[in-house]
């Protein structure tokens, strides 16, 4: 193992406390539902067009956390307000899931261009050094 390596590792786990600190001091925890399980990387995808299907108004982006590692992560809003996970399936009842925000129908095409600005806002809050030198994308 290199000094480099270890320094990356270092400001890895500083970025991931930093991220889950804000996590738990501003984010509410939200009741999570099972859905499909596509088990896939495109929750975002998933969650959109579900919503179209099943006639919903809005999705939401949350986190949950895989391993310590605070997970970026999109699912559906039913009719009735409650939360599924078309993505996960069963595997969502292992996380808890902390909400970032609310997903308009208007902006539902836009939901790969507000995952990669929301990833970026969060490198910005960094401290310098640890967004600098952290190989970690949330």
């Amino acid at each position: 193992i290199t000094t480099i390596d270890v320094l990356m590792k270092h400001f890895d786990k500083k970025a991931q406390k930093f991220v889950s600190n804000m996590i738990f001091d501003t984010m509410p925890v939200i009741s999570v539902q099972s859905g499909l399980c596509r088990y896939n990387f495109r929750c975002q995808h998933n969650a959109v067009n579900d919503a179209f299907i099943n006639n919903q108004d809005k999705i939401a982006m949350c986190f949950y956390f895989d391993g310590g590692r605070p997970i970026i992560h999109f699912i559906n809003i039913n009719s009735d307000g409650s939360y599924t996970d078309n993505t996960l399936g069963q595997w969502s009842r292992t996380f808890q899931y902390y909400l970032i925000r609310i997903i308009e129908k208007d902006d539902f095409f836009k939901v790969n261009t507000i995952f990669s600005e929301y990833r970026a806002e969060l490198q910005k809050k960094m401290p310098f050094f640890t967004r600098t030198f952290s190989t970690i994308e949330f």
